[in-house]
């Protein structure tokens, strides 16, 4: 299945060119951030919080069990706490996201920068994980990200196994 999808080419202030691209996430609208510097696709834990898990009692497990285990090491050597959190469904076009552990952090910074832009719905960041076996192709002139793959869900690998 091939997917010509638009995204927001989005300049801030200070902090250069990102794209947005649209996406639901349990039917309500947000952006995921085009990053393909980023290995892995991760959510917002502050924007995840509340109704966007399946359960309130899965939610505390996997946070509660997880938090103090997992970093990530972003830009400039700095030590990155990771939570996880299970979504029950995300879409951006016709893929999806089914029921699935996302690695999550605290993205408040970047989320300011872009409420300054008017983007209040930020949701995470889209990494290589996903567009790699999306086989994506970005056109930064016209806007467009073509996606295609024979599968309609995408499977992250798993980070918990």
């Amino acid at each position: 299945m091939k997917q010509i999808l638009f995204f927001d080419l989005v300049k801030t202030q200070q902090f250069g060119v990102h794209l947005l691209l649209p996406c639901k996430v349990n039917s309500q609208k947000y952006y995921f951030i085009i990053d393909t510097g980023a290995s892995n696709t991760v959510l917002d834990t502050s924007v995840i919080s509340g109704a966007l898990y399946t359960s309130y009692q899965e939610k505390a497990y996997s946070l509660n069990k997880f938090q103090n285990l997992f970093y990530s090491l972003g830009v400039a050597d700095q030590n990155i706490q990771i939570s996880f959190a299970r979504i029950t469904h995300i879409s951006i076009g016709d893929f999806f996201f089914e029921n699935q552990i996302f690695p999550s952090l605290d993205m408040f910074s970047i989320r300011e920068i872009f409420m300054f832009s008017g983007y209040k719905n930020v949701f995470g960041i889209l990494g290589n994980d996903f567009l790699l076996q999306v086989n994506a192709l970005i056109n930064y002139q016209t806007q467009q990200i073509t996606m295609e793959s024979d599968k309609r869900e995408i499977i992250l690998p798993s980070y918990l196994a």
